[in-house]
């Protein structure tokens, strides 16, 4: 699988266009995130059936707006692109909250940065974030904690008071922020990735993790961390952290950490692989799936395929997700499906979702996707009930 993405001009024009377009919607939308603070735990980001209508409106005028202006097809893109960008400011805030909430509007608002394929470039944020010397010393302490940055986090604790320092768990005490903690009291003499080994334990991290979440400290950036650990670690870190107390995009940059000859026993495709997949079906990687579905074919299991056909119906098209084609990737990916394959899924509650998708066709179909996927929720319920079982999908 290849991690880099190279967009093309038009993605990046459409990109471009969106971010100044949808400028007052995106601060909008995180003035919203910072004062619900609450957050999905394990990855979805349901939209409320306000904010969803508040999309379509948006999209309506925007659409109105720049068809004078701009080619179709760029329009298309643009008025499409809110939803995705929308989802990527959430989980950024989602993982961030303890330091973002921290910091002034305004200090976010001038450093927040996206990479030309329309996602948070997380790295870049938070180094203009921890180099901005207007903010708290403890906020960026956090934030270089976060990252493990040994430079940044050095400079900044030599730089605050002793009150100043006793004050840095108002701000976020998770497991990272507790590792520099514990090493910098112990004067730093050792080098910190020595010490690493030393400080992991399964005695402690357990209620780490438990403490963490119960005070809602910020999720733990494991792909700053990961290239230091052995196999073991590796995957306990991955089994305790992730989806539930990493950042989303952990899961992704952790498999291109991971030698190639580790991933099978790092990233069995029935658990985890199987997750890095579902990365190509999210925007902006959607173009890519099949060129990395190809590429693992022999090593995909019937497992994998009801996986992503099962993603693609609960994630994007359950969300009316705009952004790409959703059912034509679900038809593609269908048809590619070995046969013997085809009948164990058929074997599975996915494929009575499935099924009527294959046939759907908006212009002849009396009823909206999002009626026929209810339609078939509605009658999988009653037949699950009839058997005195309750059904959630």
């Amino acid at each position: 699988m290849a991690l880099n993405f190279l967009p093309s001009l038009q993605h990046i024009a459409a990109v471009k266009v969106a971010l100044a377009v949808y400028y007052d919607d995106i601060i909008h939308s995180f003035n919203e995130f910072i004062l619900a603070d609450e957050f999905d735990q394990i990855g979805s980001f349901h939209i409320s059936q306000s904010r969803e209508e508040r999309v379509k409106q948006r999209r309506k005028e925007m659409r109105r707006q720049l068809s004078p202006l701009l080619p179709k097809a760029l329009v298309d893109q643009v008025v499409n692109i809110l939803q995705p960008i929308v989802d990527e400011l959430y989980f950024w805030v989602r993982d961030y909250i303890c330091v973002i909430k921290n910091i002034q509007k305004s200090h976010i608002a001038n450093n927040l940065c996206w990479k030309s394929e329309g996602t948070i470039d997380r790295i870049k944020t938070s180094r203009q974030l921890v180099r901005n010397e207007s903010i708290d010393k403890r906020v960026r302490f956090v934030l270089a904690c976060i990252h493990f940055w040994e430079q940044d986090v050095l400079q900044l604790w030599r730089s605050m008071t002793s009150k100043e320092r006793g004050k840095i768990s108002r701000i976020d005490s998770n497991f990272a922020v507790g590792f520099w903690m514990k090493w910098l009291k112990k004067n730093a003499v050792s080098p910190w990735t020595q010490y690493f080994p030393e400080y992991l334990n399964l005695a402690s991290l357990e209620p780490i993790i438990i403490f963490d979440y119960k005070h809602k400290n910020s999720r733990i950036r494991l792909s700053s961390f990961f290239a230091e650990l052995n196999r073991y670690y590796k995957n306990f870190f991955l089994d305790g952290f992730w989806p539930k107390h990493a950042h989303i995009d952990d899961l992704f940059h952790c498999y291109y950490l991971t030698a190639e000859t580790d991933r099978p026993v790092v990233f069995p495709l029935n658990t985890k692989a199987k997750h890095v997949l579902c990365v190509y079906i999210d925007w902006p990687l959607q173009s890519h799936l099949f060129e990395v579905l190809n590429k693992m074919w022999d090593q995909l299991t019937p497992n994998c395929f009801e996986h992503l056909l099962r993603y693609i119906v609960n994630q994007k098209l359950s969300h009316s997700m705009e952004d790409f084609d959703y059912l034509k990737l679900l038809k593609d990916l269908w048809n590619r499906i070995p046969d013997d394959v085809k009948e164990y899924i058929k074997g599975k509650t996915t494929y009575l979702f499935v099924e009527p998708l294959l046939s759907y066709d908006e212009n002849t179909s009396p009823l909206s996707l999002e009626e026929t996927l209810q339609g078939c929720r509605d009658s999988i319920r009653v037949a699950y009930a009839g058997f005195g079982f309750n059904f959630q999908y």
